[in-house]
């Protein structure tokens, strides 16, 4: 019975989240902007390949942990097009539920001019899936006709769209999701018949007297239930570390609502870049756990040195 009601306590706190970002792995972008915009899709000229494991609100049992997978892969068609394909692989367990999908995204970048290179890039993506719900371990002494005490199963797919316009120093871009109507009954945040919108920008910031760049962002997501603000602010160090700061505001009126401090750590050496970061709730629910932790791995292959304000 105490396993019972701690899941379905964790159900309710976690209505907050899945209604401020209805794709779990979009928490992600600091690290893979393609994740909230299918036409950052191989924006930058190298292939990369992403590992990052994330776990939410730790101490607290079943709390929601992510781990994904993501492979960028640019291809120069003309001296002034290219398009780029992408490939993200999410694996989200959330309490009795649990979420194996993956999104297929496509982009072609234009450049707009060459003298200081100005590039817009229009992307497409597939999103599919199977989401699960094990209600085999909840207490069948107490009869709740909501509760099927098995394993029920969907699986799921929609259609996203998206354009950035980008620079060495500077970003935007506009994502919506959901494009389909709602295939699914079991996971709503999938495939429903909401549409859900990011929008990001960013600029490097150059400053003379110290060997570091500084790059300013805004992260906006808006569904029919809440809106999300982040701001954003990275420094980038000449000797390879990086660190960054993101205040987060959710602007609800749940219960659990308020804002979140993400602190980044970061080091790049050679191909790989490691970051590791850790996420403060600013509210009465971070009383109850021990923040979220979240370490990503990439490896990047370039053929030259470039200059560009990515994260």
């Amino acid at each position: 019975m105490r396993k019972y009601w701690l899941s379905l306590f964790i159900m309710l706190l976690l209505q907050l989240e899945l209604s401020s970002q209805q794709l779990a792995e979009h928490s992600l972008y600091h690290y893979k902007l393609s994740v909230i915009n299918p036409a950052a899709a191989a924006w930058l000229p190298c292939k990369q390949f992403i590992l990052t494991d994330r776990h939410q609100w730790t101490g607290i049992a079943g709390s929601p942990s992510i781990q994904s997978l993501s492979v960028q892969l640019p291809k120069e068609v003309h001296k002034y097009r290219k398009f780029g394909v992408g490939l993200n692989i999410v694996h989200d367990v959330n309490g009795a539920s649990q979420n194996l999908g993956g999104e297929v995204q496509y982009a072609y970048h234009l450049t707009l001019r060459t003298l200081t290179p100005l590039q817009l890039s229009f992307g497409l993506a597939g999103k599919f899936g199977q989401y699960s719900f094990d209600e085999s371990d909840f207490n069948s002494d107490l009869y709740d006709p909501l509760v099927s005490y098995g394993r029920q199963s969907e699986w799921y797919y929609n259609v996203a769209a998206g354009i950035f316009l980008y620079s060495e120093d500077f970003f935007a871009g506009v994502g919506v999701y959901n494009l389909l109507p709602g295939n699914t009954s079991l996971y709503q945040s999938y495939g429903n018949s909401s549409y859900f919108t990011t929008l990001i920008a960013g600029y490097t910031i150059h400053p003379r007297r110290y060997p570091v760049k500084i790059i300013p962002s805004v992260y906006f997501a808006h569904d029919t239930n809440m809106n999300q603000l982040d701001l954003n602010a990275k420094l980038i160090f000449e000797n390879g570390l990086w660190t960054g700061l993101c205040i987060r505001k959710y602007l609800t009126d749940a219960f659990a609502a308020g804002q979140n401090a993400l602190i980044f750590l970061g080091y790049e050496f050679g191909n790989w870049n490691v970051a590791y970061t850790y996420d403060l709730g600013l509210n009465s629910l971070q009383l109850h756990h021990l923040g979220s932790h979240q370490l990503s791995v990439c490896y990047t292959l370039c053929r030259e040195k470039y200059a560009c304000p990515t994260y």
